[in-house]
């Protein structure tokens, strides 16, 4: 008996955001969140369809420019890494 094994290689993309965002991403949670700042991430999410967080490093600071600055002001971020779901 035989078995077909696909192995893709797992494509992951890098995005510079707001910090207070990261709950919500990770584990989904936004109840951290005022009425403002999920409108804001719910454009983002929409930008940016079929991602999936699994990390968040460890590196934040206070960033005028960020991968969200369409949608929120200087604000400070970390670096997320995101799964691209295809």
């Amino acid at each position: 008996m035989s078995h077909v094994i696909n192995l893709q290689k797992i494509k992951t993309v890098e995005f510079l955001l707001p910090e207070y965002w990261a709950t919500a991403l990770m584990y989904g949670d936004t109840s951290g969140l005022e009425d403002d700042e999920l409108t804001q991430l719910e454009h983002w999410i929409t930008e940016n369809p079929n991602l999936s967080c699994v990390d968040i490093a460890d590196d934040a600071g206070f960033y005028r420019y960020h991968d969200a600055d369409h949608y929120v002001l200087p604000t400070n971020c970390c670096t997320f890494t995101f799964m691209i779901m295809t």
